[in-house]
This record gives C-alpha cells, sequence and structure tokens, in this order.
C-alpha cells in the first residue's frame, strides 16, 4: 500500500475484476456442447481413406506377440509358474470352461466391422479393395487359430448384435475351406511388396504372407497338395528366400 498508495491498488483491483468478467464472458460465449476429440462414434467416423487406415491399422494392433507360450502344451517347453497358465493342466487333459485358452471372436468382429464400414469411406476404389485384403487376412488367421484348438466354431462373417442369439458351431471342413478359399482370394489382390511410407509399410500383409498362411493352414489340415501348391508359388516367384 505504501508503495502504490491507495489509488494504485483501487487500479490493480479494477484491472482484476475487468479481466475476471470477460473471461466469464468469453466462456458463456463458447460452445460447451463440443464432442470430446477421444470420443469416436459411427455418425462422425467411416468418413475418409484416414478413417479407413485408422480401422484397419487396429487390426495389425491385434497381432499376438512372438513367444513360446503355445509350447508349453507340449514337450518343448516347460512353465513352472503356475500365474503363466493351466499347461500341465490342459497336458493331463484336465482343461474346462474356466479356461478358454483363446476361444475369443475380437478380432473377427473388428475384420467384420472394418468390410461393412469401410464401403462408406470416400478413397481410391482399388485402395479400399486392397485393404480389405489386408483385413480378410486377419479373420483367416483367426480362423486357423480358432479351428486348430477347437475343432468346430461358428463361421461368422457379418457384425452380429451384442445380444444376438447363440449360433451353431460349424464343421470343421467348412470352416477349413473357408480359410483355405478367403487366402487363395486374398492373395490375387495383395502386393508384392510396399514401397514404405504411412499406410505403404513394409510390414503390411504380401501376396507372400497370405500364401504362406495358406501353406500352413493346408499342411495343419492335412491336404499336402494345396500346402504344396501355397508354398512352390512362393518359390517360383523369387521375392523371398530362406
Amino acid at each position: 500500500r505504501d508503495v502504490l498508495g491507495s489509488r494504485g491498488l483501487g487500479d490493480v483491483y479494477k484491472r482484476q475484476i475487468t479481466f475476471s468478467a470477460l473471461l466469464c464472458a468469453s466462456m458463456v460465449s463458447c460452445d460447451l456442447d463440443v464432442v470430446p476429440p477421444s470420443d469416436i462414434s459411427t455418425e462422425t467416423f467411416w468418413k475418409n481413406e484416414k478413417d479407413a487406415w485408422n480401422g484397419l491399422n487396429a487390426l495389425y494392433a491385434e497381432l499376438p506377440g512372438m513367444d513360446i507360450w503355445d509350447e508349453m502344451y507340449t514337450d518343448n517347453a516347460h512353465s513352472h509358474k503356475p500365474w503363466e497358465g493351466p499347461y500341465e493342466l490342459i497336458q493331463q487333459n484336465g482343461v474346462s470352461s474356466e479356461s478358454d485358452r483363446g476361444y475369443s471372436f475380437r478380432t473377427i468382429r473388428i475384420v467384420n466391422n472394418f468390410l461393412e464400414k469401410v464401403d462408406g469411406c470416400e478413397m481410391d476404389a482399388a485402395l479400399r479393395e486392397r485393404m480389405k485384403a489386408e483385413a480378410r487376412y486377419f479373420r483367416a488367421s483367426d480362423y486357423l487359430d480358432l479351428t486348430t484348438k477347437f475343432g468346430k466354431v461358428p463361421l461368422v462373417t457379418t457384425v452380429m448384435e451384442y445380444d444376438a442369439p447363440n449360433v451353431k458351431r460349424d464343421p470343421v471342413e467348412t470352416v477349413q475351406a473357408f480359410i483355405l478359399s478367403e487366402l487363395a482370394e486374398i492373395a490375387e489382390i495383395l502386393p508384392d511388396s510396399y514401397p514404405g511410407g504411412e499406410g505403404y509399410e513394409k510390414g503390411r500383409i504380401t501376396r507372400a504372407g497370405a500364401l504362406a498362411l495358406r501353406a500352413r493352414a493346408a499342411l495343419y489340415f492335412g491336404n499336402f497338395a494345396e500346402a504344396e501348391a501355397s508354398a512352390g508359388k512362393i518359390i517360383q516367384e523369387g521375392h523371398h528366400s530362406l
């Protein structure tokens, strides 16, 4: 007070009150009914190429890590920590419904949703078709994992409602034929390689990747002729070497 004097201190208070009033007025004039940037809905998504990329990249995030967990079901590896999983229990034929061990249709649902929604994005038609092929690869891969573990599984290619009734499991032969057919079609769409850059990264699924998975699937199914045919194409086309 001694420095500013009574008049100077009053001016400070006035400025503070004026600033507060202006701040309140600006807040009142703002549109507070704004959708948070973190919220994504069907109404605001699936509009353009960027949305398509984001939807497809979500599938790459579903890829499992490379590890030896499945080897613990066999004599090739041993789990000495019970919290790692019921591996010894499964070896002793003691698995129950409490341990689903991968019976999940999460990725398949994401693929089906992508395939249904991406047609609404404004983008190049050829690129959209390639992205669909990438997505179908993940669905085929998931079905290969499901049928090799559980045999008969329901073949779902549409987005089901959350309260939809249970569907019956399809015969193993039906699921196997679907996987081989899908991967054969995918291989004819996907490129041999990618030049790099956003959306064209070298780590994306290629024609050889689809053929390699098809060869593995056919081998698991005991269809050695198809396994040899798919692997043979990779060798003959010469894009890769051991």
